[in-house]
């Protein structure tokens, strides 16, 4: 009877700073990834500081036993299967494999960092190092070309090739500008805007038109998001006057190379003027797949077969198709299309329904991702995946919290202490 009697020790592990390490080592992660990524000589870091993380992961969901499982691993789970499975009827199969394990290791990733991110706190120094990666990729950027050939107008050609490429580059920049953006106005930290301004002026020497979009997207959204339509005349005069500054500052002569090149692709879509080969190369990807598309539509032809069927076009090459739409479509078709952006359609309603500051930055990556498909493969990127965990997370916190608050409603309404 005595035995009865004796409760078993519980003891809980201390990992705060199990967790403090692994959030620092996020942001090595990170700045590794801007900078080494695309570097043969050294890609190798990018990949041992993964590694450590994913380590350090690990150890935190075994000393705590956070496993958890829910609708995003449902997501994750439905189109890695079913694009694992394209592979029976793939016209390379060693390509269609290859692409898998690749996506395979993503969405281990994305696993483990949506786990390990239990927390509110977490999500926002998540972001903050997000945020702060960037940071670091436009000093590296100044570095790397020279800030007197920035201001003097030394660089003829667009820059980014020396560190990935040019579009990646101006993406990236302009996305640490919209997190910047979002410092200074939802948090108050005036510090922000200055940044925020240094990585739109590095960005405009990267002459992408993709970095100019997600700008005015991330902007837009968030000054929408910021004042609504409660006060829909002070949104008018945040947006007629963020128009009248964009516009100022468009006429900087560092923004002649992108403007130009957005020029073109008006000139495309209107019919007549100058077109870059660029835009009639991409166009001419889109259309070829579009009709790969057409031929079967279901289930596509293969992960990673768009370079294949391209390699075979007379006048074609070897490369993917440079639109993700196009890639999911002509890939996995719509099997493939609707599970994988039903990821972001969940996610950004969800997401808009907390509408909270970190909510709506979680939404405003999403949307970012999004534009950014017109133009780029995003489904085999790592950066995805982060964000993907990230708002995932906050979605599964936040849908804690109003289960909670729930709870206790109905027990003070029936009486229960």
């Amino acid at each position: 009877m005595q035995g009865s009697l004796i409760q078993p020790i519980r003891i809980q592990p201390n990992t705060r700073m199990l967790e403090q390490g692994t959030i620092l080592l996020l942001l090595g992660y990170l700045v590794s990834l801007h900078l080494f990524s695309f570097r043969p000589d050294a890609v190798m870091i990018s990949h041992a500081v993964l590694l450590a993380l994913l380590l350090l992961i690990t150890l935190y969901v075994v000393l705590t036993a956070r496993l958890s499982i829910g609708v995003y691993v449902g997501f994750l789970a439905a189109f890695y299967f079913w694009s694992l499975l394209t592979f029976y009827w793939s016209p390379q199969p060693s390509l269609t494999l290859a692409k898998a394990v690749t996506l395979g290791q993503l969405c281990l990733v994305s696993y483990l960092l949506f786990a390990f991110m239990d927390t509110k706190q977490k999500i926002e120094r998540a972001i903050l190092m997000v945020t702060l990666s960037y940071i670091v990729l436009g000093l590296y950027t100044v570095f790397t070309y020279g800030i007197g050939n920035l201001i003097e107008g030394n660089i003829a050609q667009r820059i980014g090739a020396e560190i990935s490429q040019e579009n990646i580059l101006g993406v990236s920049l302009s996305t640490g500008a919209v997190l910047c953006f979002y410092y200074a106005l939802y948090r108050g930290k005036w510090i922000a805007y200055p940044l925020c301004v240094a990585l739109i002026f590095v960005s405009a020497f990267t002459g992408s038109r993709k970095a100019l979009l997600l700008l005015f997207v991330g902007f837009v959204f968030l000054l929408i998001m910021k004042y609504k339509l409660r006060r829909f005349g002070r949104t008018v005069v945040f947006l007629s006057f963020l128009g009248a500054a964009l516009y100022l500052v468009l006429q900087l002569p560092v923004f002649e190379l992108v403007l130009s090149r957005v020029e073109t692709a008006f000139n495309f879509v209107g019919g007549e003027g100058k077109v870059d080969n660029s835009t009639l190369e991409r166009s001419r990807m889109a259309a070829f797949g579009w009709e790969l598309f057409s031929n079967r539509p279901l289930i596509g032809y293969g992960l990673d077969s768009f370079r294949y069927y391209f390699g075979m076009e007379e006048g074609g090459r070897v490369t993917y198709s440079h639109n993700n739409f196009i890639e999911m479509l002509v890939n996995g078709g719509l099997i493939a299309f609707l599970v994988y952006y039903a990821i972001y359609l969940y996610g950004i309603w969800k997401l808009l329904r907390i509408a909270d500051g970190l909510a709506l930055i979680l939404c405003t990556l999403l949307l970012l991702q999004l534009a950014g498909d017109m133009a780029q493969v995003s489904y085999y990127s790592k950066m995805t995946y982060i964000i993907f965990a990230l708002a995932f997370a906050y979605i599964r916190i936040a849908a804690s919290k109003d289960k909670t608050a729930m709870s206790a409603t109905s027990s003070e309404r029936a009486g229960l202490p």
